[in-house]
């Protein structure tokens, strides 16, 4: 069906997953270069659409914002 690769950790971990209108919004935590990789400062809003074979993002809806100081934290050993 399809796949929205991610995890739990820092940068690239995956947040909330809901759907909208259809669609999967995920939101994935994104760092600075100077963000501790387990505090990322960012994250990205993707929406991916069913298109009747295949889970594709929609790069084009893709937008990046401050991650909320109320969001969930990424988990990272230590």
């Amino acid at each position: 069906l399809g796949v929205v690769y991610g995890g739990n950790r820092g940068d690239s971990g995956l947040g909330p997953i809901t759907i909208r209108a259809g669609a999967l919004v995920v939101t994935r935590f994104r760092g600075e270069p100077e963000d501790d990789p387990c505090q990322p400062s960012q994250q990205w809003i993707e929406t991916w659409r069913w298109d009747g074979e295949f889970l594709s993002e929609d790069e084009a809806a893709r937008r990046a914002e401050p991650r909320p100081m109320h969001a969930p934290r990424p988990r990272c050993a230590r």
